[in-house]
């Protein structure tokens, strides 16, 4: 049984190919709406595999001459694509069947890839770095925020607006692609301060409270004592 470290191991490379490959594809076709659809694909395969636990093989596939081993007729659909006594064929049928109608057709042909090189056992792992190869690319931001009192959802709209100024749009192949990285707000109740709030980018700390303001004032109110 192969460890989640090593499966990772396995699932990084091929994972890494295909974020390349949809790179390239979007700089030669020139069409962020097909690049996107693979990012939902995504997604939707990592659904797929938590919301089809215990599925029902037999009711999925409905083709009398396949023969799937016996232990898969009542598992996840994890456990049947892992299984090395289920076929090529019966693997392939069950990926279509799952997902042919809801997911476009390079991400329907990486799949069936994956189970001719016999790695579709890793498909969960394979996806998961996939997703965050395309989240890092796309510069989704998880910006903390401590407020003195809850922001309004229209007042968390404005912020966001403000905050997704301070970064650049994507660039590639010296093309600027307009888009602006995604903000994601966690935003934490602080009732230790006095009014105004702080956000944290990263290691960057803008701290726009009133506690810091009367703090500062007060530093410069000791020194003009001094003097």
């Amino acid at each position: 049984m192969i460890n989640k470290i090593m499966e990772k191991r396995i699932a990084k490379p091929y994972a890494e190919a295909f974020f390349q490959s949809s790179i390239l594809t979007l700089i030669k076709q020139d069409n962020l709406e097909n690049f996107f659809k693979i990012i939902f694909d995504t997604r939707t395969i990592l659904t797929y595999l938590i919301c089809l636990d215990k599925l029902k093989v037999s009711e999925v596939i409905k083709i009398e001459d396949i023969i799937f081993h016996s232990n898969t007729y009542l598992t996840e659909l994890n456990y049947f694509l892992r299984e090395p006594l289920n076929t090529y064929e019966s693997k392939k049928i069950l990926l279509t069947s799952c997902f042919k109608s809801v997911i476009s057709e390079n991400m329907m042909d990486f799949l069936i890839y994956l189970v001719k090189k016999k790695r579709i056992a890793y498909l969960s792992s394979i996806m998961e770095k996939l997703l965050e190869l395309f989240y890092d690319f796309l510069s989704i931001k998880f910006i903390k925020v401590d407020t003195q009192v809850k922001f309004t959802s229209s007042q968390q709209k404005i912020l966001i607006k403000l905050i997704q100024k301070k970064f650049d749009s994507i660039i590639i192949n010296n093309k600027n692609w307009n888009i602006k990285p995604k903000i994601l707000l966690i935003v934490n109740v602080n009732k230790t301060l006095i009014g105004g709030f702080t956000i944290q980018i990263g290691s960057d700390i803008i701290d726009l409270s009133i506690k810091t303001d009367l703090y500062k004032l007060g530093k410069l109110l000791n020194l003009y004592m001094k003097i």
